[in-house]
């Protein structure tokens, strides 16, 4: 297993995205083949059920980790907190290389207030 933390309290923008990189060398990691990839995430936003979630594999295979949710913004949840996501789209690939993570609001006009990872 190989966990990596960003960097607290980093600013989620209102209006784009969020995008954070990680760069996974061999010799920080002994697995040579990939049955699933986990991540935990926690944030706060103004309007959580309008955020989406995409992983993409250093060999370019791409998985929506959550959806954007109605219900959560029409309720006015705001916070994840250590919300694990997993994906099972990365089966047999090498793990090796640069992974990123986008954190996606499919709503900018809507969401006026800065966020927090």
């Amino acid at each position: 297993m190989f966990s990596f933390e960003s960097n607290p309290g980093l600013d989620f923008p209102p209006r784009g995205d969020l995008r954070v990189t990680l760069h996974l060398k061999q010799d920080d990691c002994s697995i040579q083949y990939l049955e699933h990839m986990q991540a935990e995430v926690s944030l706060n936003f103004s309007r959580r059920g309008d955020l989406e979630m995409v992983s993409k594999s250093p060999s370019g295979t791409q998985s929506k980790l959550f959806y954007s949710r109605t219900m959560d913004s029409a309720a006015g949840f705001k916070t994840f907190k250590n919300l694990r996501v997993t994906s099972l789209h990365y089966g047999g690939e090498n793990p090796i290389g640069r992974w990123n993570i986008t954190i996606h609001n499919t709503k900018p006009r809507r969401n006026t207030g800065k966020g927090k990872t």
